[in-house]
């Protein structure tokens, strides 16, 4: 029972994540029209648009760097495409709820402990 309990936690884990993600963004929009927001994206000029999806995009892929640099150091390979995904699926989750540690964390076990 206890065996299986332990094998079923990073799904549990898993679930609540995504449960309080979602909780917590709907939060966050409850203060926000969404109409306001479209309006204020459509005012934004393409440059700066463009520029905020690069600067975005290099963040990602800085951080993502650190999780190749961790394989390396500890002489793990895995395939280049499963440590994006999971790099980026983790940074992202852990951005938007706030608990990087536990969340990122979580994911990562989860797609890395396979």
């Amino acid at each position: 029972m206890f065996r299986r309990f332990i094998q079923c936690l990073p799904i549990l884990v898993a679930v609540s994540l995504l449960s309080l993600s979602i909780v917590t963004i709907s939060n966050e929009f409850q203060a926000h029209n969404p109409a306001d927001i479209l309006h204020y994206i459509s005012n934004l000029t393409t440059t700066r648009k463009f520029g905020v999806i690069a600067l975005t995009s290099l963040g990602y892929l800085i951080m993502t760097g650190h999780d190749f640099l961790g394989f390396y150091y500890i002489n793990q390979f895995l395939p280049p495409s499963k440590i994006v995904m999971t790099a980026f699926i983790s940074y992202a989750v852990g951005n938007t709820i706030g608990f990087t540690v536990l969340s990122g964390t979580a994911i990562r076990y989860c797609f890395y402990g396979r």
